[in-house]
């Protein structure tokens, strides 16, 4: 991995703080050593933070670029599948989250969700498939340029969410999520 594909602009993926945009590159000396930062503004928060060029590099922090629209259209057919053995771990589900991975983040919505139809989730389990739920639907709201309330009205409806479900969960409704997968499917078949 190289610095030259984070240029200003590009739309990159943190796994604590969602999806964003590079607004500048820095460089900064402290007692003689100089060293690079990615100033980076996260949409969902507003917030801006300087992420380390040399942490990013050496895999420390796993920043990746936002995926393109096809390949997320691809991911979310993959929500709402039999998840079949749970790994049943809290620690592990925070790790995968962590990850920066989109497939491992995608597994963990899947398992905690039909856990959720099984049982009651503990709070922290619960806390964990919002914030997995909320880091995607970042992403997915920059690839299909929606709000991102659209985006996590997509993934809940694609886990076979309810409106009551999404509404426990989140304290929101399905609203457009219908119109939205109907556009979905009507480009998948194009």
């Amino acid at each position: 991995m190289s610095i030259e594909k984070f240029k200003v602009g590009c739309k990159v993926v943190h796994p604590d703080h969602g999806a964003g945009s590079i607004k500048s590159v820095s460089e900064e000396n402290f007692f003689g050593f100089s060293k690079t930062y990615l100033i980076i503004e996260f949409f969902s928060t507003g917030s801006v933070v300087k992420i380390p060029v040399d942490e990013v590099l050496n895999g420390n922090i796993p920043l990746r670029e936002v995926l393109p629209r096809n390949i997320l259209e691809e991911k979310l057919k993959l929500l709402g599948q039999d998840v079949g053995v749970f790994k049943e771990s809290y620690q592990r589900y925070l790790l995968d989250v962590k990850s920066g991975s989109i497939d491992k983040l995608i597994e963990v919505i899947n398992e905690l969700w039909f856990k959720r139809t099984k049982r009651q989730l503990h709070s922290r389990e619960n806390k964990l498939l919002k914030e997995a739920i909320n880091l995607l639907a970042s992403e997915i709201s920059i690839a299909f340029d929606v709000m991102q309330d659209e985006a996590r009205s997509m993934i809940l409806q694609a886990v076979g969410a309810s409106e009551e479900d999404a509404e426990n969960l989140f304290d929101t409704t399905l609203k457009n999520a219908r119109g939205i997968k109907w556009v979905l499917k009507e480009n998948a078949s194009s």
